[in-house]
């Protein structure tokens, strides 16, 4: 009986890291944004040095769906589409426009100040991986001039 309680209390204590891995952040409270996504470069369109920036949500894309904008930057986005939309953000506590509060003709603008890739997604037409309807804001770093 104590091997069957040594491999329980195991596989409990494995059990909680991987559920403490999960829930964990960093010292930001887990907001940060990634430090990349594996989408090319030359597929972001540079708005850097706007103060403002719109996306339209059309059905079944974003468009643009890859931005690059400075840190301080606002972004729209604007739902153009006819069917029901959300945006969703990968990273943990940022943005998020929920289908209920996002109907066709309204706004929903998130100010980005952090440098890094922002992905997100409409759950309604694509994935967390990025599937479908999905795009990425990414904060270059301050420049230092």
């Amino acid at each position: 009986m104590p091997h069957m309680l040594r491999w329980t209390m195991a596989i409990l204590l494995s059990l909680f890291a991987l559920g403490a891995a999960a829930c964990g952040g960093d010292e930001s409270g887990g907001n940060s944004p990634s430090t990349s996504v594996a989408i090319a470069s030359d597929e972001f369109s540079d708005v850097t040095g706007e103060s403002e920036v719109d996306v339209s949500v059309v059905d079944n894309e974003f468009v643009d769906p890859y931005i690059t904008v400075s840190p301080g930057t606002k972004v729209t986005w604007i739902h153009e589409g006819r069917n029901p939309h959300n945006i969703l953000s990968l990273i943990k506590n940022t943005f998020r426009a929920d289908v209920d509060d996002f109907g066709v003709g309204d706004t929903y603008t998130y100010e980005f100040d952090k440098p890094g890739d922002y992905p997100y997604y409409c759950s309604v037409h694509g994935t967390a991986k990025l599937n479908g309807q999905a795009g990425v804001v990414r904060v270059a770093a301050a420049s230092g001039k």
